[in-house]
């Protein structure tokens, strides 16, 4: 039996108040009629059949709804594209301004999307950490890895699902009879199952394939395959030339796949049981290894320094004092550029807050011209919530045309981001516009439209219907309290610019002090070339010899060619070795604790071609031969470090490179130079001539007469004509590595410098635009002051300090936020305080200055105001 109707009215009033205020204002007195009337129709039926009726009732009204509130947005839309379209300048001016703001935020999101918030491209990429062997006492402690420890560690691990070993390598190959040189990495078995990746064609490698004789297979990158192969799927089985000797293609990699840089073209076996791998103590490898489900960072790390400690005990004299380190995969690969992103995303974020205050200031300057028309729609009923639609509409419709020609100049700056970012950037050729760019666009340019348009559309909305319809009623834009928020806009932006323009000149600042350094030797007119000598035809260390003394030899023919030498690791390229040594008399080390230093393996002349200092002794020399006494050089913090208020020369130290533990005799001290970065304090360092210590990786140097670039082909051809089978790559001049070292202070030196410039010019307009209005505004006022006797200079200090107090009120608050947000800088700064108060105080009166000019402008016109037309003034 049904319940009295008054039980199910009352039902019916609670389930009404779950819709909007607004729909059962306007619907709910007909539900109600429509359920009296069913009721009395149905009175017999059941309570489904009631609640039936009801539900079909209220789809009904629903559907209504929404069709009338799509009408009203469509009419809002209209509306707003005709008052656009009615004020083309103000329309454009917005549209610029938000374009350069909505532009930046999508080009560097494009950068920041790539190298910051995607995941690592692997399968369950967060379970892949980096495993690190650390030495505290190390002077020069990378975190790379012995291979004998990777064996053992693999064997005992317990918190792994796998683990695997990698080394950057460069490989000689040969195409088709021509010879290249191509990017490549020694791996261990497992590595691609370790990163979750299978080969596009084929398989990864085996256990089987780690030992010498067995590992000469090799993966192929799609790059590779596409650029030789032609994407013939029948390359699997064929065989190419490798450093001399013959491997055969077993697999080929996705086009996505790039590790351990995106320049490798190729992956062959790592061989355990070759001779240099049998040294526990050279660390010179990479491990990375992918957690097992449920164990944690922390987990896994305490299991492996478990087994560390074990090979300490087993293995005094190389494993004393190491200890394993875990850090996940993505950290170690972002953690030399998150700083620097991170500083370029609130920077461009400082440049679209500057871009709405300015739009923002447009629409309530604007506003005040509409508030008649705002004030006639209120009167023929218009609700306030109804007037903030539409000015909310044509708001964000504004900030769709400012996102779409922001898009378009992001498409374009992506390319040239690409173009100035430093080559070692990574993830770099991910960096593109896609579709998570262009939704971070489109909710960029939503957010941005709210932002800027709501508080404009609440003040316009606030109209005093019958003053403003008044005759002669001069109606403003919410009276004081729009001009209060006006004037915050303008404090806000000019807060922000000098924040962004501190910012800037800190490490513009700190730039040119890094391009000031000397390096410690002469880049200009030298070229260099990289050379690796494959060990299937260069085994013993007398053939390597044998080969760059011709080389070398050639070269010194060569027109234009004035000195010519050899390094194994090319200073600020990036490479650098070190190595335990122990000074003859002196106590001998405890296991794990020898000194270390910084090391070079050079050929004759290297002084005299890279111009670095002899300060005392002698040169290497051509007489320094594999049958004549060991001698080194040490440069001079070496010497101040381990022989204070001595004379080095004479003395003797042994190095764990020299064999059999010869002693090296110290023949002279060289000048200290920067290995590593500009930016690093000089290193002790020494020099070991290529005859007594050979590498079979060696870069050519050549201080030429000429532009060092003019002989590249002949560098080529005397090397072919020693060997035609052996690539030269890297060819570079010393200028060019030291520009490229200085690659990413220098990009974001740029970067930072652009967006400031935008900051300064868009708070300028903003200044100037909210003076000229206030003139504008304020035209009757100055009519008066001036009929009743002020004088031009009176005027113009007026229309000046009113604007200087909002400049200088921002100018404060900007050094203040400046003080405090600029010593997250601090890593990225060099030779320059973070809290410098030269920089602070020129950008203060560089600001000032324009934001004096930017007054003055409308000020000087207010002075050429008549008063006769001034007091006619509406």
């Amino acid at each position: 039996m049904l319940a009295p109707p008054s039980v199910h009215e009352r039902i019916y009033r609670s389930l009404l108040y779950a819709y909007p205020e607004e729909f059962r204002r306007e619907y709910g007195a007909q539900l109600v009629q429509v359920f009296r009337d069913s009721y009395q129709e149905i009175s017999h039926a059941g309570w489904r059949e009631v609640m039936r009726l009801w539900s079909e009732t209220l789809g009904d009204l629903a559907s209504t709804a929404f069709a009338e509130h799509m009408g009203v947005l469509w009419q809002d839309l209209r509306y707003g594209v005709r008052t656009l379209i009615k004020n083309p300048s103000f329309t454009i001016v917005a549209v610029l301004a938000l374009a350069l703001g909505i532009g930046s935020t999508t080009a560097i999101f494009s950068v920041v999307n790539a190298v910051l918030l995607k995941p690592l491209p692997y399968q369950e990429p967060t379970k892949l950490v980096q495993v690190r062997s650390e030495n505290p006492s190390q002077v020069f402690d990378t975190g790379v890895v012995a291979a004998l420890d990777f064996i053992d560690w693999r064997k005992q691990n317990e918190t792994l699902s796998g683990i695997a070993l990698y080394a950057n390598r460069a490989y000689n190959t040969r195409f088709d009879g021509e010879a290249e040189r191509l990017r490549g990495a020694g791996v261990s078995a497992g590595l691609f199952e370790v990163l979750g990746v299978r080969p596009a064609l084929g398989r990864g490698f085996t256990l089987l394939e780690e030992k010498a004789g067995s590992d000469q297979v090799v993966v192929l990158s799609h790059r590779l395959w596409e650029r030789r192969f032609d994407k013939n799927p029948a390359v699997l089985g064929k065989t190419v030339v490798i450093n001399a000797r013959s491997y055969t293609v077993v697999g080929v990699m996705p086009p996505t796949f790039q590790f351990p840089n995106a320049d490798t073209e190729m992956w062959a076996p790592f061989p355990f049981d070759s001779p240099g791998m049998q040294e526990r103590g050279n660390h010179s490898y990479h491990v990375v290894g992918r957690l097992k489900p449920g164990v944690s960072l922390a987990q896994a790390s305490a299991q492996l320094n478990v087994v560390a400690r074990q090979l300490e005990k087993q293995y005094p004299d190389t494993n004393s004092g190491y200890a394993v380190a875990l850090v996940p995969l993505y950290e170690q690969v972002v953690k030399d550029v998150r700083p620097a992103l991170l500083t370029l995303v609130g920077a461009v974020a400082s440049v679209l807050l500057i871009a709405c205050a300015n739009v923002a200031n447009l629409l309530l300057a604007r506003a005040a011209t509409r508030s008649k028309e705002i004030a006639i729609r209120t009167a023929l009923g218009a609700s306030r919530a109804r007037l903030v639609r539409q000015l909310l509409t044509e708001s964000v419709l504004l900030a769709l045309l400012g996102g779409a020609a922001g898009f378009v100049l992001a498409y374009w700056g992506v390319d040239l981001l690409i173009a100035l970012s430093p080559k070692n950037l990574p993830r770099i050729q991910e960096i593109g516009i896609d579709g998570q760019v262009l939704g971070f666009t489109l909710l960029v340019a939503l957010a941005t439209g709210v932002l800027f348009g709501l508080v404009p559309a609440l003040q316009a909305s606030r109209t005093d219907t019958n003053e403003t319809l008044k005759d002669g009623g001069r109606g403003s834009s919410g009276g004081k309290a729009g001009l209060r928020v006006r004037n915050l806009l303008v404090v806000g932006e000019v807060a922000l610019a000098l924040v962004l323009l501190v910012t800037a000149g800190l490490l513009i600042q700190s730039f040119v002090r890094l391009q000031s350094v000397s390096p410690g030797f002469n880049p200009q007119n030298v070229l260099s070339a990289q050379l690796t000598l494959p060990l299937a035809r260069y085994k013993e260390d007398r053939q390597q010899i044998a080969f760059f003394d011709q080389v070398l030899g050639r070269i010194r023919t060569l027109p234009g060619a004035r000195m010519v030498s050899a390094v194994a690791t090319l200073p600020l390229s990036g490479n650098s070795a070190s190595l335990s040594f122990n000074i003859e008399g002196r106590p001998e080390a405890r296991p794990g604790k020898a000194d270390s230093a910084g090391y070079l393996v050079i050929g004759p002349d290297y002084l005299q071609t890279m111009g670095i200092p002899l300060i005392r002794g002698r040169d290497l020399s051509l007489g320094d031969t594999p049958t004549t006494r060991r001698v080194a050089l040490i440069n001079q913090t070496f010497a101040r470090r381990y022989f204070p208020g001595q004379d080095p020369i004479g003395k003797r130290l042994t190095t764990s490179d020299l064999k059999e533990g010869k002693w090296a005799l110290i023949v002279g001290v060289v000048g200290d130079i920067k290995h590593e970065k500009l930016e690093d304090k000089p290193r002790p360092e020494i020099y070991l001539p290529y005859t007594q210590a050979m590498w079979p990786t060696m870069s050519i140097l050549v201080r030429t007469a000429t532009a060092p670039e003019s002989l590249t082909a002949a560098l080529r051809a005397q090397v072919a004509a020693v060997d035609p089978d052996q690539p030269v790559g890297m060819i570079r001049t010393m200028e060019q590595v030291v520009s490229e070292s200085i690659a990413q202070p220098r990009f974001n030196t740029l970067l930072i410098a652009s967006f400031a410039t935008i900051a300064l010019v868009l708070a300028a307009v903003g200044i100037y635009g909210v003076m000229a209005y206030s003139v504008n505004q304020r035209t009757h006022e100055i009519g008066i002051r001036m009929a009743l006797g002020a004088a031009q200079k009176d005027i113009l200090g007026l229309v000046v300090g009113q604007g200087m107090l909002l400049a200088l009120s921002g100018v404060a608050i900007g050094a203040v936020a400046a003080f405090a947000i600029t010593r997250v800088l601090e890593s990225l700064l060099y030779g320059v305080s973070a809290a410098d108060p030269a920089t602070f105080a020129f950008v203060a009166v560089i600001l000032v200055t324009i934001a004096l000019v930017a007054c003055y402008l409308p000020a000087r016109r207010a002075t050429r105001v008549d008063p006769m037309i001034a007091l006619r003034h509406e």
